[in-house]
């Protein structure tokens, strides 16, 4: 059906091109007239149906724009030609296909500028000028395109005037906004709205109501960007199911979301997810999946948050929008960070790294259309080179003749022919030197502020282009400046790029695109580049040369070696849990048979046994079941530090109160082994942290202590020394110590190591793990001083606090 539609209105567009030859000759200002009122309207419906068709199929749409063009040319049609040219290179644009937007766009403005009424069209042409250069971020290059076409809706009729003026007015603000000139973009955001207030249009009214938002959101201006919103949406006429409108309500829901005010921000986003999907407005899609990717992220709603990200990224990638796809990508990656989960984050991580390789690729591709341009320019050059030698021999001619003027009327009508070919000769080698001169300042501006480091050589290994950036580079890398002009295998003569760089050139010749990863080492430093290398033919196919763009993905590489190392850490990590939870089931398998034998064998036979041998067999259960409860708390307890369950809650507490405490729990088994505790703390010494969690530090170091100290003789002290803004705690006991072997063991992970005590004490291995992740919680780390047979000291440090913040509670 596309099909034929299609080529129905190519037979309408010929038959109605064909009434001016049929009837040429009949009313002539009647027929014109009609004849322009039914010319424009075919080709707006001819520019409606391309568009359709584009969506689908562009190389189809451009053809039956081809067609039209070629009608219209043979016919000497020459504003319905621009017309169509300027269609074509607004499809080329939306396609991204940048140099045959331009090359168009161009051929329509010489077209518009030969008519008598249509001149002003030009203007709209070079602001989509303009905004190719605004889509590669070149926003000063795109204020020479969009500053001078206010002038040419001069000529225009009121409305077309008003129209054009304000739009130019609405992206020179959009560029100066992106180049943080906050208060030139104001001025030129009102003089937009200035223009359009008397055209009675709700729709370009609201458009620029949501340009003022935006411009007050990124100055950090909250308090007027509600205002001017609230402005735009209240606009007699403009129904919500206006597309500014809706534009509108994105900004409102952006404003709260940044205000924090999420309660607000979430209708507004749930209605418009609704209608946009709804509706298909595919205008819309990218900066509501941004909103609500900032909203389920500031609620802490990550996997929400991560379902937008990825049907953003989804659909930004299906119109190949790669800049966009990124910034979903990198949301999804923060995602995944915030939920510790560096497994995601690092596909992630590949993912962005594959799409800035196409990005970067697409860029290069773009440069490489612009140096392209460049060498086209060259060709130019020598055409006006011929021109000018034409001109010279014509004026040659000229000057033998003068004899024969007077001689012979032929002869002077000849020359005058002749003067006049040399003066059409003139103007065209003037208009190639003038856009010869523009071309190359726009592209050596566009290439030296771009980040990429861009060289292209000609077939003998001279330098034609060398940006800034790759200038600077070698000056650095190995201390030689380049410029254009020079040969480049002399200039890195005796270099370390030598070799390399003959390579490439050699392999230009076979092999038409590549890309590398090189090293290179700078200052000390090691830079990693992603260098992409296209080489270049003339129109017949002849080698011309080499274009190479670099681009440093040093951090990205940098981001991927650390993703690597953190997910090996965490499969260490995951082993050694793995081994901890084995001894663990095992201590508790034996503790649970050998209370479950135990129980068993007395109720078998209870009449059997003595009162006393009952009391062993119950203590000798007790004991099993006292281990079993050790080992489950100190799970626990261990468990929680590494899932987060434990949240630290830093109080000031007095530090011996705390100590007395411990040692009361502690009473017990000291007593059983006749081990005397001791603390030297002073009375008033305040100190800020957990103090629950304290006290377990404590009592597992006291308890750890008791146990490897030997009975009767063995000393266990806790004592504070007060350094600068800190107190260290120490708990120190004459044990039996250990070596430096056993140390390094001691904090390898829970269940890894422990031995028995001097009075056959067992031990859970939990104890020290957990002391450590404990103190690790306070910022502090949990230190060792020891040796075999002098005993062990363990010490951490504490901020001070002061005693008047204290609680009446505490201080009695």
């Amino acid at each position: 059906m596309k099909l034929t539609n299609s080529y129905i209105v190519l037979i309408l567009l010929a038959s109605i091109l064909t009434i001016p030859f049929t009837f040429g000759q009949v009313s002539n200002g009647i027929l014109e007239d009609k004849y322009t009122v039914n010319m424009d309207s075919v080709i707006d419906y001819f520019q409606q149906h391309a568009w359709d068709i584009n969506a689908t199929n562009p190389a189809l749409a451009q053809r039956y724009l081809d067609s039209a063009s070629s009608f219209t040319n043979k016919n000497n049609q020459t504003s319905s030609l621009a017309k169509i040219l300027e269609i074509k290179g607004a499809l080329h644009l939306a396609n991204s296909n940048f140099k045959e937007a331009s090359l168009d766009y161009k051929k329509s403005i010489n077209l518009y500028n030969q008519t008598t009424d249509l001149q002003y069209r030009s203007g709209y042409v070079q602001i989509e000028l303009g905004t190719i250069l605004f889509k590669l971020g070149q926003y000063e290059e795109a204020l020479k395109f969009y500053q001078p076409a206010i002038k040419l809706f001069d000529s225009a009729d009121q409305s077309n005037e008003a129209f054009g003026k304000s739009l130019a007015y609405n992206n020179i603000g959009l560029c100066q906004m992106y180049l943080n000139d906050y208060t030139s973009a104001l001025s030129s955001f009102r003089n937009a709205l200035d223009y359009r207030l008397p055209l009675l249009q709700p729709d370009l009214i609201a458009h620029s109501y949501s340009y003022f938002g935006t411009l007050y959101i990124n100055a950090g201006q909250y308090q007027e960007a509600d205002s001017v919103i609230n402005k735009g949406l209240s606009i007699s006429g403009l129904l919500p199911s206006n597309i500014w409108y809706k534009k509108l309500q994105l900004k409102k829901s952006q404003l709260r979301i940044l205000e924090n005010n999420l309660t607000a921000a979430r209708p507004i986003l749930d209605d418009l997810n609704l209608s946009v999907y709804n509706n298909s407005e595919a205008a819309l899609k990218d900066e509501l999946n941004h909103n609500l990717c900032k909203l389920e992220i500031s609620s802490q709603n990550y996997s929400q948050a991560k379902i937008y990200a990825e049907r953003g990224y989804t659909e930004a990638l299906a119109l190949k929008n790669h800049k966009e796809a990124l910034e979903f990508a990198n949301i999804s990656k923060e995602i995944a960070l915030k939920q510790n989960n560096f497994q995601e984050a690092l596909r992630y991580a590949e993912r962005i790294s594959l799409l800035k390789d196409t990005f970067i690729t697409q860029s290069s591709a773009v440069l490489k259309d612009l140096l392209t341009m460049s060498g086209q320019m060259v060709q130019a050059e020598q055409e006006n080179s011929e021109l000018q030698n034409t001109t010279n021999a014509y004026s040659s001619t000229i000057e033998d003749q003068k004899g024969l003027l007077v001689a012979s009327v032929i002869l002077i009508l000849l020359l005058a022919l002749v003067a006049y070919i040399v003066t059409r000769l003139n103007a065209k080698l003037n208009a190639n030197q003038r856009n010869q001169r523009e071309l190359n300042l726009r592209i050596l501006a566009v290439i030296n502020r771009t980040e990429s480091l861009i060289i292209s050589l000609g077939p003998d290994g001279v330098i034609r282009v060398i940006n800034k950036p790759a200038t600077k580079f070698f000056k650095k890398w190995i201390n030689v400046e380049l410029k254009a002009g020079d040969i480049l295998e002399e200039k890195l003569a005796g270099t370390k790029a030598l070799s390399s760089w003959q390579q490439s050139l050699k392999k230009s010749r076979t092999v038409p695109h590549w890309k590398e990863i090189s090293q290179f080492s700078v200052n000390n430093q090691r830079l990693y580049f992603l260098e992409n290398f296209s080489s270049i033919t003339h129109r017949d196919g002849t080698y011309a040369g080499l274009v190479v763009v670099s681009n440093d993905i040093t951090k990205e590489h940098e981001y991927n070696v650390k993703m690597s190392e953190q997910n090996s850490s965490l499969e260490e990590s995951n082993k050694a849990k793995e081994r901890m939870l084995s001894i663990l089931a095992h201590d508790l398998k034996d503790a649970v048979y050998s209370a479950h034998s135990l129980s068993e064998l007395v109720l078998e036979t209870p009449d059997e046994f003595p009162k006393e041998e009952l009391l062993h067999l119950f203590s000798l259960l007790h004991g099993n079941f006292d281990k079993t409860k050790s080992l489950l708390d100190g799970l626990l307890d261990w468990i929680k530090t590494q899932t987060g369950g434990l949240e630290i809650k830093l109080v000031p507490f007095n530090l011996k109160q705390l100590v007395a405490e411990v040692f009361e729990a502690c009473y017990e088994k000291s007593v059983s082994k006749k081990i005397k505790l001791s603390m030297n703390i002073p009375e008033d010494l305040v100190v800020s942290g957990d103090r629950e969690m304290i006290k377990t530090v404590l009592r597992n170091l006291v308890n750890n202590s008791i146990k490897y100290v030997q009975p009767e003789t063995g000393l266990v002290e806790v004592a504070s020394h007060i350094n600068g803004n800190t107190a260290s705690i120490c708990v120190k006991d004459n044990g039996q110590g250990m070596s430096k072997e056993n140390q390094k063991k001691l904090f390898q992970g829970p269940g890894r190591f422990t031995t028995e005590g001097t009075a056959k004490e067992q031990g859970t291995g939990f104890g020290l793990s957990l002391c450590k992740e404990l103190v690790g919680l306070h910022k502090s780390e949990l230190c060792l001083k020891s040796k075999v047979g002098e005993g062990s000291e363990f010490f951490f440090n504490l901020s001070l606090a002061h005693k008047n913040d204290l609680s009446k509670k505490q201080l009695h």
